[in-house]
């Protein structure tokens, strides 16, 4: 019979998962407080009006006549209000919890974050776009794009 012994070599794999779970579950923490409002409402208040207000540049470009008031998106017909679900920091702080937790030098990880950041602000705002335009002309189908398609889409 052999005995097994245990290389410290052997624990380095065990010891990045573990450590890459715990930046993930920090993240999902995070994440879930930011959503609650327990970070504070000033914050969800700044990210909803910079959302609302880039969301409402973006509809007057393709051809809406939107205002922003706060974090309200109006147009004669239709109107939205951002809440914190309706911004992007949640999926943002997911990304940034998975980037941590890979291993990569710190350079890649900080351009990874700016891209992701980036990328992911811009499609949130498109998605703002899309359901405002649905809301505006297809009201019925509201409901289903919002809660199925782009939930899904932005997990």
């Amino acid at each position: 019979m052999r005995n097994f012994v245990m290389r410290s070599d052997n624990l380095l794999p065990q010891k990045r998962l573990i450590g890459s779970l715990c930046i993930l579950g920090a993240s999902l923490t995070l994440s879930l407080v930011v959503y609650f409002g327990l970070w504070g409402d000033w914050a969800i208040e700044v990210v909803s009006r910079w959302t609302a207000n880039w969301s409402s540049s973006a509809l007057n470009l393709i051809g809406f006549s939107t205002i922003a008031d706060g974090t309200i998106i109006a147009s004669s017909t239709f109107s939205v209000n951002i809440v914190a679900e309706c911004t992007a920091l949640g999926p943002i702080i997911l990304f940034i919890g998975a980037v941590f937790a890979i291993p990569a030098s710190l350079t890649n990880k900080v351009i990874g974050i700016l891209l992701g950041t980036i990328t992911l602000s811009i499609v949130n705002i498109l998605r703002i776009v899309s359901l405002f335009w649905i809301g505006s002309q297809f009201p019925r189908h509201l409901e289903f794009s919002h809660l199925l398609i782009w939930q899904g889409l932005m997990i």
